[in-house]
């Protein structure tokens, strides 16, 4: 939406000023607010489809001003941060400087708007499918690649399909996924990972982005199959595709972020033990750009806790591994791992110690 950039000092910071007349940016910034809050507002009178309508409504602002005024004079140039016209007649200056003519400027800028000139084109994967080669199979960072692409996926994977039914509401009362259910969903992503790899396209896996779908009442995998046949034939109208622009589709990627918030609504804060490493989970995912690594952050912050708990535990007369045995119980929940706590523990003491006092 470009509200945050990058900053020197504090790594990121607003953009600002907010004015238009200050920031070239503001601009693209406004209409990305103003998709956002029309589409929050169509989802709160339950319109169906509300965030394709969002993502059509700032796409049909983009497309009108980039044609009406063209790549020169359009005042939703991208990239941001970059294509002000005090930066952009500088380009023009430092071209017309050089020797052979060559440079930025205007017509060689790297600044664009979103416009599509094609509606429709035949794809091509010949030069990408079956694109193998075997030279790296002796070679180990070939291997370690390989290791951590796959857990990546696997744990992305895992990640997207906890979320994903945990907004739909679709686990057991034990808060858990059927096997059978589960074992597929991990079949089909590692299909898909093969057979995209294999045609020489990026992962083709499942995308927590799917909670979009889910709030519009996608509960069965008809819905997957319809998305999929969408895919497909939306590889022919790539050209019109890839011209959405960044201020229409960023404002839904920012309300499929706030839904996803509702699976941890009922989270026990309060317990640092459970709280700090799922905060930490939360936090790095978006940091690093990559879900594996925030569970990872996570899951290793809870066991080191937990390890240093273990002599306090015992001074406590406690199971010091408690939490670790409760991670096999077949009725596992969020509430019992909290009621072993040992802030929960100390809690109960002294509700025991006023207890004997009044009486």
């Amino acid at each position: 939406m470009g509200l945050i950039k990058g900053d020197p000092v504090t790594l990121v910071t607003l953009n600002q000023p907010l004015s238009v007349s200050g920031n070239y940016d503001a601009s693209k910034m406004w209409v990305s607010v103003l998709v956002l809050v029309t589409t929050v507002a169509l989802m709160a009178m339950n319109v169906r489809g509300a965030q394709i309508i969002g993502i059509l409504f700032g796409t049909l602002i983009g497309w009108s001003e980039c044609f009406a005024r063209g790549q020169d004079d359009s005042i939703f140039l991208y990239p941001f941060d970059t294509c002000s016209p005090q930066q952009l007649a500088a380009d023009l200056s430092n071209a017309n400087a050089t020797a052979d003519g060559t440079g930025s400027g205007f017509d060689n800028s790297p600044c664009y708007c979103y416009a599509p000139q094609q509606v429709a084109v035949l794809p091509e994967i010949k030069n990408t499918a079956g694109a193998f080669t075997f030279g790296a199979l002796n070679n180990k960072v070939f291997w370690i690649a390989v290791v951590t692409f796959f857990y990546n996926d696997l744990i992305s994977c895992a990640g997207t399909m906890i979320a994903v039914t945990g907004k739909a509401k679709i686990r057991d009362e034990k808060g858990n996924l059927p096997v059978g259910n589960t074992n597929m969903g991990y079949l089909a992503d590692s299909i898909g990972t093969i057979i995209g790899a294999c045609l020489g396209t990026s992962t083709v896996t499942s995308y927590v982005e799917s909670a979009a779908g889910v709030v519009d009442g996608g509960r069965t995998g008809l819905v997957g199959i319809t998305v999929g046949v969408l895919f497909g034939l939306s590889t022919f109208f790539a050209p019109l595709i890839s011209q959405i622009p960044y201020m229409a589709s960023s404002p839904i990627l920012a309300v499929v972020g706030a839904l996803m918030c509702t699976s941890i609504q009922d989270f026990n804060w309060s317990d640092v033990e459970e709280s700090v490493p799922a905060f930490a989970c939360l936090i790095m995912i978006p940091l690093t750009y990559n879900i594996a690594f925030g569970i990872i952050s996570g899951v290793g912050l809870w066991v080191i806790i937990q390890l240093i708990l273990v002599p306090y535990r015992l001074a406590r007369k406690e199971d010091p591994f408690v939490k670790f045995k409760m991670l096999f119980e077949e009725e596992l929940s969020h509430d019992k791992m909290c009621a072993a706590s040992c802030g929960t523990f100390l809690n109960e003491l002294g509700k025991n110690d006023d207890d004997k006092q009044k009486k």
